[in-house]
């Protein structure tokens, strides 16, 4: 039943029921915390952020380190089979990691998401799904990051995601996600190690031998454009239109073809957010200052409001 009400919670449009059943669900695992409840309501609704008010959010984000710590316990009590629970850890926590800092970035609640912060700089290293399922979401949690002044827990988990600083095996497959590093090594200030990323994947892409499946190579070709957002335009602007000039297909099949061919609008989406955004028309040294006063600014905000509601209440 509670797997019921997080689908219909997912799909609800009306805001105030959203906000209504956002309540119940988390006074539900106030008082039956454990991980049959926590992992999924607190999935489920930093997913949903969008729709929610700042202390639904900044709630649901004290519970997103137990809700990691317990995730593999709810696979396990689950009825999938040991290969599908592998994967299934991995991808669950990407989806959490991506969730619970976009939500915190979005509302500006530096506080309540640093011990998740801490928890991905001591686990990054030594916990292979937490790596794995990071590595997945890097390209979101460390814009996310830098947004929330971020910058030595940024450090320390690139250090131990990605401790060549960009190097990897020319004879082994480049996974996708890897492309999210690159991301995060822009905004920390590493542009070497970024641009290695980027490298390898524009050799592969354009000018190695076709290695692979059409799905990985479009995956790699989209996550490519997306980490090119936050390369300097001196870096970017050449590449981007060398890939529409010299990849070859992506894939064009799967079940929307009937209507339309969905994987080239992904990558042609992908490279039109990573031209029209701030982070590609500046250099690194300006956007760590502007998120440097982004965090400051947030923080006086939220500092100013929490005054004034004090200040209603008496």
């Amino acid at each position: 039943r509670l797997g019921e009400r997080l689908q219909l919670l997912a799909d609800e449009t009306d805001a105030a029921a959203v906000r209504a059943e956002a309540r119940e669900l988390l006074d539900a695992c106030a008082a039956d915390p454990c991980s049959a409840t926590v992992p999924r309501v607190t999935l489920t609704l930093l997913e949903a952020a969008g729709g929610l008010d700042e202390p639904t959010v900044r709630e649901a984000l004290g519970h997103a380190v137990p809700a990691a710590t317990w995730l593999d316990a709810w696979l396990r009590a689950g009825r999938w089979p040991d290969p599908d629970r592998a994967d299934r850890l991995p991808k669950y926590l990407g989806r959490l990691f991506a969730a619970a800092a976009t939500a915190a970035a979005r509302f500006g609640l530096a506080a309540e998401a640093r011990p998740l912060a801490e928890f991905l700089a001591r686990r990054a290293g030594a916990d292979a799904a937490v790596r794995a399922g990071l590595t997945r979401a890097a390209g979101a949690v460390f814009r996310a990051f830098r947004k929330l002044g971020f910058a030595s827990e940024t450090a320390t988990i690139l250090d131990q995601l990605d401790p060549t600083r960009g190097d990897w095996p020319a004879d082994a497959p480049l996974p996708p996600s890897r492309l999210g590093l690159a991301v995060g090594w822009f905004a920390g200030g590493d542009e070497d190690a970024a641009t290695r990323l980027l490298d390898d994947a524009r050799r592969r892409l354009l000018f190695a031998e076709r290695q692979g499946d059409g799905r990985d190579r479009t995956e790699l070709a989209i996550g490519y454009a997306d980490a090119l957002g936050f390369a300097p335009p001196r870096i970017a602007l050449g590449r981007l239109e060398e890939l529409f000039q010299l990849l070859d297909r992506v894939t064009t099949t799967g079940t929307t073809n009937r209507y339309y061919t969905l994987k080239p609008l992904e990558l042609i989406d992908a490279v039109v957010r990573a031209v029209v955004t701030d982070e590609f028309s500046l250099s690194p040294a300006v956007r760590g200052w502007l998120a440097d006063d982004e965090f400051l600014i947030r923080r006086r905000v939220h500092r100013d409001v929490a005054a004034a509601l004090r200040g209603e209440g008496e």
